[in-house]
């Protein structure tokens, strides 16, 4: 077997060193373009998921989501749960949250709103909310009658179309807000933040006190949620388990199992792509090096005939031709490698632009590129063999006389 290898391989080389030199070149540059076919949409697509994932992270889930069960509109005792999530090994932080619509008014303007109540010591270890301050400050823990709105409640000129918000209210600027119970109350603009995507930009915030008070649950120790973060990414589900062992009877969601219910379509969109991209490009794949190989061979009929004539095995010949695929693949790859890193360092110097505030750049990952390179060898060596063992089941005198 050694040997049919060897011979195949110096058949394979020779072959390729007196071929043609442009046909070589042009299943190389193909085949590369399959290979970045393969990677780069799917790094596209992470990039995009990541925008949505870490906005809903920093700003809404955290880690780990503790909600109410179903038909209790609070969470109770919350204080001594966040006491019990805090003990838990993993657990970075934790904080409590209330929530209710409202209606934020300007003037004549006025825009549909999610208010959070938060408690600004605690939130500014779990969201990013403190750290993108367009203008103004951040809650304190003695803000009272005091409101920090998202970029597009508060109406920036260049929102998008369906979310002027208030016209450009700036810091200062005091807005009426009626909740959904009917209670009206007069805020100052304490500061705007722009977390840069429609998740984060179109909240407001107060302190956690003041939505006691509007709701009437002041000194209950209730919550509407509360968000964990854990210390390290990808521990939430075992925090969870812990969690449920202590006896935490609320409903819990780590942040994948949120964004899955919040991203299902768009994710099955995106997964739909990615495999709808991999098997037009594999069949494209088989295809040129298919009738690469073939036509190669069938040319070479005479030949492989005589090769077979003066003692070279079939499997020697068969070798050859496996060689010259996986060649032209490696070929591909290497070639196609090489773009995608151009491709990747243009795109993290100049990232894609979404939604005019977000944007974000390839996000490659090592087990798709790995499966990229593995489909692309294997699809070569099976359009390598396929065809010359279809030449060489031929009978010798046939293929020397090429009847």
């Amino acid at each position: 077997m050694w040997k049919d290898v060897k011979v195949g391989f110096v058949l394979a080389s020779n072959t390729l060193k007196r071929g043609n030199k442009k046909t070589t070149i042009f299943t190389i540059i193909v085949l590369a373009l399959i290979f970045i076919n393969f990677v780069f949409l799917p790094a596209m697509i992470n990039g995009m998921q990541g925008i949505f994932i870490n906005t809903m992270t920093d700003y809404v889930y955290g880690s780990i989501t503790i909600e109410p069960l179903e038909d209790h509109p609070y969470i109770t005792s919350a204080d001594t749960l966040l006491k019990k999530i805090t003990s838990v090994t993993g657990v970075l932080a934790a904080t409590k949250r209330l929530g209710a619509g409202a209606t934020i008014t300007y003037k004549e303007k006025y825009v549909g709103s999610n208010i959070y109540g938060i408690i600004p010591g605690e939130e500014s270890q779990i969201s990013k909310f403190q750290e993108v301050m367009r203008e103004g400050d951040f809650l304190t823990e003695m803000s009272r009658d005091e409101i920090v709105l998202g970029n597009y409640v508060s109406g920036e000129e260049g929102g998008p179309e369906l979310l002027k918000g208030l016209g450009g209210v700036t810091t200062g600027t005091i807005v009426n807000v009626t909740y959904n119970n009917g209670v009206t109350k007069q805020y100052k603009v304490k500061g705007i933040f722009k977390g840069g995507s429609e998740v984060s930009d179109t909240v407001a915030l107060v302190h956690f006190k003041e939505l006691e008070d509007i709701l009437g649950v002041q000194g209950q120790d209730k919550a509407s949620t509360i968000i964990v973060k854990t210390n390290i990414i990808g521990i939430e589900p075992e925090v969870k388990e812990e969690l449920i062992y202590l006896g935490v009877k609320e409903k819990i969601d780590t942040w994948q199992e949120k964004i899955k219910d919040v991203l299902k379509d768009a994710m099955q969109i995106f997964s739909l792509l990615t495999i709808s991209s991999r098997v037009v490009g594999m069949i494209i794949a088989v295809f040129v090096l298919f009738m690469m190989i073939y036509i190669n061979t069938v040319n070479k009929r005479k030949q492989i005939g005589i090769l077979k004539a003066i003692g070279i095995t079939e499997q020697s010949i068969i070798y050859s031709r496996i060689f010259m695929s996986v060649f032209y693949a490696i070929g591909g790859i290497i070639l196609g490698s090489i773009i995608l890193l151009f491709l990747l360092l243009y795109f993290k110097e100049n990232p894609i632009h979404f939604y005019e505030t977000m944007s974000f750049s390839p996000v490659l990952e090592p087990n798709i590129t790995i499966q990229a390179l593995l489909s692309l060898l294997i699809t070569s060596f099976f359009a390598g063999l396929i065809p010359a063992w279809l030449v060489t089941r031929e009978p010798i005198l046939k293929s020397i006389w090429g009847r």
